[in-house]
């Protein structure tokens, strides 16, 4: 079923880090900008060259970059007017704007591409929906993520044709996601539906779920009078420039959260892997140099990734803050404009931080309670198997110490016993050298008292008998007594000079 609307319009309000992480300003956002008018308009468009200075610097946090000398009656949004083909018919003019600005840190662009509401002071004829698929042709809208882009919001508005303007909100939704399958390709899923809200009486349709994975804050606003555009896109822009700027840096933060958690989990994992093997290592009642050696390394790995967890950590206790900050601001922005509109009901915009800003805090909050009991159990590991090493190393140095003076008491008990043998050897050889010299001069002694053994001499009851021993028994007696004499005072004098 085909739907007619009136002057169809789409708004992206996209956003990115004015540096990158080597601190260059970044034209991501102004050449993306180019490459999507030149799709829906066929036309050449250079935003950064033409239109715009990035150096200016004024006393605010929201800079409009539209060169001054381009700047008319304090109008800084750079006209667009050209035609697409629908439908094989005519060419249908389609105008827009484009208005650049910087917020904070960041850069952020507002790009408005409608079906006028009058051409030739002449009302518009009422389109079919599929038109609006002209405005987001390759689906260019769309922004692809990179490491500085702070995500998008897309708003979709059209004027609802007479016919649908007593419909109910259940058949306004129909043709909202009439709309949104209109304008995405046909092979794109279309975004979960959040909520519904009526804004300025018209109903409004919010899709993207900010928990999911490739989130798209898209809403879809379907007038039922022909003021409600005017009232909020024409006079309060700026405010809700900012609204959008701060939600998708809360969104931006706690999806990039969600980058950090899983990383933590895959080094806690990685951890928990080390400290394992620590613990089967530290379980041997008696540990190797070798195993000590092990242990010293992995304690060495589990302080590299001690200090990756900590860094890890301490990212993720960074985007707590951030969502924090930049949940104030929303609310602050939102409290101004509930000023500036005291009779409209705004809990369409509340909801974000009434509900997504908590969920978001909450959420952090837990991840770091249960890492950081993580990271006390890592000190404690570390701590641990660092005393086991020391007693282990104290072990086995005692060890050492016991089998080098058994080693040292060996080796004197070995010197002991070599110096004995010697003693013994050289008592033996003594003994042998003195038995062989008194033999020698026991021989000599007789060889040369052996001419006395002829000698005659008498018995002595004999007559004639001599007072006299026999010859040879004197010199034998005579001989013993010189020799031992002889023997004292050697020994002595020997004994004597080896002191």
């Amino acid at each position: 079923m085909s739907f007619k609307v009136y002057a169809p319009n789409v708004h992206l309000f996209a956003f990115h880090l004015q540096e990158d992480n080597q601190g260059n300003d970044t034209d991501w956002l102004w050449q993306n900008c180019d490459q999507i008018i030149g799709k829906v308009l066929h036309q050449p468009f250079q935003l950064k060259s033409d239109w715009l200075d990035v150096t200016q610097k004024r006393d605010s946090d929201c800079i409009p970059l539209t060169k001054p000398e381009k700047v008319q009656n304090n109008n800084f949004l750079v006209s667009l007017d050209g035609e697409v083909n629908f439908n094989s018919q005519q060419p249908i003019g389609v105008r827009g704007h484009v208005y650049p600005l910087r917020l904070f840190d960041s850069y952020g662009l507002w790009l408005n591409l409608r079906r006028p509401q009058k051409e030739n002071n002449q009302k518009t004829e009422d389109v079919d929906i599929e038109f609006l698929q002209q405005l987001n042709p390759d689906n260019c809208l769309l922004l692809t993520d990179t490491d500085e882009f702070l995500g998008e919001t897309l708003l979709i508005t059209a004027f609802l044709a007479d016919e649908d303007k007593n419909k109910s909100v259940a058949e306004l939704r129909f043709l909202a996601d009439a709309c949104l399958t209109a304008f995405l390709p046909p092979d794109y899923s279309l975004p979960p539906f959040n909520r519904s809200a009526s804004l300025f009486g018209s109903s409004i349709f919010e899709y993207g779920l900010s928990n999911y994975p490739n989130y798209r804050h898209i809403l879809v606003w379907l007038f039922a009078n022909s003021g409600a555009e005017d009232k909020l896109l024409d006079k309060y822009y700026n405010q809700l420039i900012d609204l959008f700027f701060f939600r998708n840096k809360v969104i931006s933060a706690f999806q990039d959260s969600r980058k950090i958690h899983q990383e933590i989990k895959k080094c806690h994992t990685k951890i928990e892997e080390e400290i394992e093997i620590l613990q089967n290592l530290g379980n041997d009642p008696r540990l190797s140099e070798d195993d000590l050696d092990e242990l010293q390394k992995k304690i060495k790995i589990l302080l590299q990734l001690a200090l990756e967890y900590e860094n890890l950590l301490r990212y993720l206790a960074d985007f707590q803050n951030t969502i924090y900050i930049h949940g104030w601001n929303y609310q602050d922005r939102l409290e101004k404009l509930k000023s500036l509109l005291p009779h409209e009901n705004l809990e369409f915009l509340e909801y974000f931080y009434q509900k997504n800003y908590p969920y978001f805090q909450e959420q952090i909050k837990v991840d770091l309670g249960y890492f950081q009991n993580g990271s006390s159990l890592l000190d404690k590991a570390i701590a641990s198997i660092r005393g086991i090493v020391e007693i282990e190393r104290s072990r086995l140095a005692r060890d050492q110490a016991a089998l080098a003076e058994q080693d040292r008491t060996t080796r004197q008990q070995q010197a002991e016993l070599v110096k004995t043998a010697k003693e013994q050897a050289d008592q033996q050889l003594q003994n042998s050298i003195t038995a062989i010299g008194t033999g020698i001069a026991a021989g000599s002694f007789i060889a040369s008292s052996s001419g006395l053994i002829t000698t005659p001499w008498r018995m002595p009851w004999d007559k004639n008998a001599s007072i006299y021993p026999h010859p040879l028994i004197i010199s034998i007696v005579l001989s013993s007594v010189i020799g031992l004499f002889v023997w004292w005072g050697v020994n002595t004098w020997l004994k004597k000079n080896s002191k």
